[in-house]
């Protein structure tokens, strides 16, 4: 590799020995690989034989229990190879699965439900995770019973002004 100056930053910079050239991505479930068929390659070499090099970029999407914020629990792992030999980090995208309705969007989900993180290069490879964001479970706080005349044949009673508790006792609204 060679070391770059950046006066105006000053900053140093590692950038690689020789210029890369990726003519090929494959994605397997939740990983995408991008090979290299430049000579003198350093990159790891293909186990699927052959004198390729790849670099390779993995999702992953932990479930969450709903907190009423943004779900954070997607990342990529090799994102600074992947970025080292010139290839552009993809935005991760969400999109519900199964009943839940979600767009497609980069735009990370915060309601309760399965979704699926995705990671697309190349213009047609993806590679995909799934997670469930699971219902925060509740207890009830307070409640407040509207009296009512007896009738032996109905045990029906309104219910109104609840609060509620999470699992940790805070209030929930």
């Amino acid at each position: 590799p060679s070391v770059i100056f950046e006066s105006e930053s000053k900053t140093f910079s590692l950038k690689p020995s020789h210029p890369h050239s990726f003519t090929s991505y494959t994605a397997n479930s939740a990983a995408i690989t991008a090979a290299c068929t430049a000579d003198g390659c350093t990159l790891p070499p293909s186990t699927a034989g052959g004198t390729d090099h790849v670099v390779t970029l993995t999702l992953s999407a932990a479930d969450e229990v709903y907190t009423g914020s943004a779900y954070t629990g997607a990342s990529l792992s090799d994102t600074t190879v992947w970025t080292w030999v010139g290839l552009t980090e993809p935005t991760i995208e969400y999109e519900g699965r199964g009943d839940t309705s979600y767009t497609k969007s980069g735009t990370a989900p915060t309601a309760a439900g399965t979704y699926t993180a995705s990671i697309t290069v190349d213009t047609n490879k993806t590679a995909t995770a799934d997670f469930t964001i699971s219902p925060m479970a509740l207890t009830i706080d307070t409640a407040t019973a509207t009296n009512r005349t007896y009738d032996k044949d109905s045990t029906a009673v309104t219910i109104s002004a609840v609060t509620f508790k999470d699992s940790s006792g805070a209030s929930v609204e």
